[in-house]
């Protein structure tokens, strides 16, 4: 076994502390990257959630995404269960009119007095 000199060993204890710092702030970015990544993995499943139920239809996908991703300190557990809980929206009813005064089917075109 080699043994060092006190100067080597006093350059490598020098070195130590920057070293140190350098990897400890590596490890704190790669772990805010990861939060990151995790984040968005959680609001892809929560507006995959929404698209099913059908919750606020006149949103796009990517719309939903964004929106719960807008506010950092929004806890995305609390909205997943939310989402959870809320019952699936159902569409009772919908009338189409075209120009004419015509619906699109004959029901419509009934009611519609065509």
């Amino acid at each position: 076994m080699e043994k060092l000199s006190t100067s080597e060993v006093q350059e490598v204890l020098t070195e130590v502390p920057l070293v140190i710092r350098g990897l400890l702030d590596e490890n704190h970015q790669l772990k805010e990257k990861v939060a990151g990544y995790e984040r968005n993995a959680h609001a892809h499943r929560i507006a995959s959630m929404m698209e099913e139920k059908g919750h606020d239809p006149d949103q796009q996908y990517g719309e939903k995404v964004a929106g719960l991703l807008e506010d950092p300190s929004r806890d995305l557990r609390v909205v997943e269960e939310a989402i959870r809980m809320e019952a699936p929206a159902l569409k009772l009813a919908s009338v189409s009119e075209d120009e004419m005064g015509h619906g699109a089917s004959a029901l419509e075109d009934y009611l519609l007095g065509g």
